[in-house]
């Protein structure tokens, strides 16, 4: 498969990164509601730090409160890196409690957009200052399941006190699957989850195991990106257009006889119902011949479209049709006769389409409503789809050459802030390999040199894709990213780089 290489700031939830020991704090009560805890306790003090959560609480506003709390940027973790959002800083804190160690992380993310999706003309630091908080994170190790079952039931009964029963229902986040005595709470737009954490038993030493046993509790709110009722994507969590072209629309432009399409619909609701797989190729195959054969004469508006329709059914439906699994699977050859491109992932042990209709409709068709949206697959997908970085690692540069010279030639597109949205993103991508966002995958001093010029491209095309307003997901999907580099953060992933490993 693809991999998309990213380098993660950190959760410093281990001893040596979180600064000084500080005593225990007297007890506190929670304002809303006068629960009072005791912090002498590791299950009060771990109720005492997730109701710290307030939204709208800036970092500086957190740092003028904390002076001697450490603020910081960088961490090797999965969890920190893919599962808890795109957070700007955290301030990191270790107490003793009795004979336990209570390790928080505070996380703070970018403040929401401006009405009008104003870019900042500069700002670094005192565009920092401004993340507001949105997560909690506390982990308390134990020796053993007995003591940390006890814990764990004892957080669960603190929470409970300020933020009322368990919310029923189970939990989908990273290493849920190793977790017991899990409860989940939700107060407004508030949501906490504590659990005993037990090493998984693949061991320590296997990638992204944890080692370690403890109790964890963290609360967060909507502003984190955080989400406990579904897996978020691993990783890639980027906004990227969606094609929007009805293929029904695509079907009709076409306009080819009705006898022809009809299979092929049958094939898409198949494909959509979840069928069981190991239906017959023939009858994928088949009626895409008899539909590209009577495509083949017709003008290229309507060959583009019945193009695009016939990429569609095979995207979608050629895997419930044994043609994924097996390399040499029979009817490949056919499919390849017809022209679609299709390639074996051997890390992926899986057949690919590479989109080869797509490629061929759009050149036939480049400025159509269709045609737009094609291109804006070709932009999201770095101009490769066979999965194995056929075209190279670098993909952003055929994206910076293609939506530049589209932009040129229609300045007017009504696609035009997502081309510049996109064309943000590769240039960015120059950015981040600079700063090491590939990790071993690439060398960050040959970007280096780039990098300036690269960072003021990005923020012209995220300022002129933020000015289609806040009605437009490209703009606000763009703000995000020009407030990121105005800010002087450091770009932890790369869009475009294709890595096959």
């Amino acid at each position: 498969m693809i991999r998309r290489a990213f380098l993660c700031p950190a959760l410093a939830l281990a001893a040596a990164a979180c600064g000084t020991v500080e005593r225990s704090r007297t007890a506190v009560s929670d304002s809303a509601q006068r629960i009072t805890v005791d912090p002498r306790t590791a299950a009060g003090q771990t109720a005492l730090e997730l109701w710290q959560l307030r939204a709208g609480l800036t970092l500086g506003d957190w740092k003028n409160a904390h002076p001697d709390e450490p603020i910081l940027g960088a961490d090797t973790s999965v969890l920190a890196a893919q599962f808890l959002g795109e957070w700007c800083a955290f301030a990191a804190r270790r107490v003793t409690v009795g004979t336990r160690t209570v390790l928080r992380a505070a996380y703070f993310y970018a403040p929401p957009p401006p009405p009008g999706l104003a870019v900042p003309d500069s700002g670094a630091s005192d565009l920092v200052r401004h993340c507001e908080m949105g997560l909690v994170w506390v982990a308390v190790e134990v020796p053993d399941s007995a003591s940390g079952s006890a814990l764990a039931d004892s957080v669960r009964d603190q929470l409970a006190r300020a933020w009322g029963a368990p919310a029923r229902g189970g939990l989908s986040f990273w290493g849920s699957a190793w977790w017991s005595h899990t409860a989940r709470f939700r107060k407004d737009s508030l949501v906490a989850v504590t659990a005993l954490r037990l090493p998984p038993p693949r061991g320590p030493d296997a990638p992204g195991a944890v080692s370690r046993r403890s109790v964890i509790a963290f609360a967060f709110l909507p502003s984190s990106g955080v989400s406990v009722d579904s897996a978020p994507a691993f990783p890639g969590r980027a906004w990227t257009p969606v094609d929007t072209f009805p293929l029904d629309a695509a079907v009709a432009i076409a306009h080819l006889d009705t006898a022809l399409w009809a299979p092929l619909r049958r094939r898409l609701r198949e494909a959509s119902a979840a069928t069981p797989r190991g239906q017959p190729a023939e009858s994928l195959i088949t009626p895409l011949a008899r539909w590209l054969a009577a495509a083949a004469p017709l003008p290229p508006p309507r060959r583009a479209a019945a193009l695009y329709v016939a990429d569609q059914v095979l995207e979608r439906a050629m895997c419930r049709h044994r043609l994924c699994e097996d390399r040499a699977a029979p009817g490949l050859a056919q499919l390849r006769a017809l022209g679609a491109q299709v390639v074996w992932s051997e890390l992926g042990g899986t057949n690919v389409y590479a989109r080869s209709w797509l490629n061929q409709a759009r050149n036939l068709d480049r400025d159509s409503p269709l045609g737009q949206r094609m291109l804006l697959a070709q932009l999201a997908a770095g101009f490769d789809f066979s999965g194995t970085c056929a075209g190279g690692a670098e993909g952003f540069r055929k994206d910076i050459e293609s939506a530049e010279r589209y932009l040129e030639r229609v300045s007017d597109s009504p696609i035009a802030p997502d081309v510049h949205y996109l064309a943000g993103e590769a240039w960015r991508d120059i950015v981040a390999l600079a700063r090491g966002a590939a990790g071993d995958y690439a060398d960050s001093s040959r970007y280096g040199p780039e990098a300036a010029d690269a960072a003021r491209r990005a923020l012209a095309h995220y300022g002129a894709a933020a000015r289609a307003g806040a009605g437009s997901p490209a703009a606000r999907a763009a703000w995000s990213r020009a407030w990121w580099l105005r800010a002087g953060l450091v770009p932890r992933d790369v869009r475009f780089y294709c890595v096959y490993d």
